[in-house]
């Protein structure tokens, strides 16, 4: 993604609400981790026109970012913090843990 890098980012009124609702949540993330994880990010799966890039951001958490690449920008859809995308980047498979439900 060496193109990538060179694009300017930018966010979807959703995506910086976002920001928000996670501080909420106690999960501070910085518009420069964003940028980071989308530059440099551990894995990256794309579904149609929309790239999904995960990056470890401590021991237990991962940071997903969904964006969509523009003709002139990157543009930033939504964003999370989770464990389970931790999980995903340490899998070597795309398929997802069964529950001992």
């Amino acid at each position: 993604m060496e193109r990538n890098r060179s694009h300017k980012v930018r966010f979807t009124k959703h995506a910086r609400e976002k920001f928000e609702v996670l501080k909420r949540y106690g999960f501070e993330i910085s518009e420069e981790e964003v940028i980071r994880t989308i530059r440099d990010p551990a894995r990256v799966d794309k579904r149609g026109s929309q790239h999904f890039a995960i990056r470890a951001i401590n021991a237990e958490h991962a940071l997903r970012v969904v964006y969509e690449e523009r003709k002139d920008h990157l543009l930033v859809i939504t964003l999370s913090g989770e464990a389970e995308a931790l999980w995903r980047i340490r899998s070597s498979t795309t398929t997802r843990p069964t529950s001992s439900r």
